[in-house]
């Protein structure tokens, strides 16, 4: 793929606002978000590494739901973080923070999809929103496989028709150990 398809791709991600459903934005605190998350978050990727920080700085205002979910659940500001780094010219920092979105946003759905109050079916979506985050954050894990495959274990067991009671506290066990990977893989961040 061309670098000017691979631009066109990462804008046309952004412009999805009416192929997103709002099961696939997440919470309902998300329902403003014009695609997925992990797609937007995947378009800023691409606007860090290119070093479309006018483009990063625009597409951060278009994530203002997720980030204000976030914010919801833990005072850090991880869309100032990214606008900062943008603002700076330093593509370092914005891939630091877009990946830390990814990784609060995985942990969200992970506790999301660990709660028996929550329904089956959102259970399901939320571990399937928090493996596309976990994706982002593989290629810097070293035991990614490992958890990959536990990931697909874990949506197996939740798909059945009556889960096992024992699958909330090993989704909680994933969540810990996603934790620490991500906290040995990313020392820049600070504990979650």
């Amino acid at each position: 793929m061309t670098g000017r398809r691979v631009r066109a791709a990462a804008l046309g991600i952004l412009a999805l606002a009416a192929a997103a459903s709002p099961a696939l934005a997440g919470g309902p605190g998300r329902a403003g978000l014009p695609a997925p998350p992990h797609q937007m978050l995947q378009a800023l990727l691409h606007y860090a590494d290119q070093g479309a920080f006018d483009r990063l700085e625009k597409g951060v205002a278009y994530l203002e739901p997720l980030l204000a979910d976030l914010r919801g659940h833990r005072p850090e500001d991880t869309g100032e973080a990214i606008r900062w780094a943008a603002a700076r010219r330093d593509r370092a920092a914005a891939r630091g923070a877009i990946l830390r979105v990814a990784f609060l946003d995985m942990k969200h759905e992970l506790q999301t999809a660990a709660d028996p109050a929550t329904p089956q079916p959102r259970r399901l979506v939320s571990l399937r929103l928090a493996y596309l985050d976990f994706a982002l954050l593989a290629p810097r894990l070293p035991a990614a496989a490992a958890l990959e495959r536990r990931f697909r274990a874990l949506y197996e067991r939740l798909r059945e028709r009556t889960p096992e009671p024992a699958v909330e506290p090993a989704l909680r066990q994933m969540a810990g150990d996603l934790d620490r990977e991500c906290s040995a893989a990313f020392p820049e961040w600070r504990p979650s």
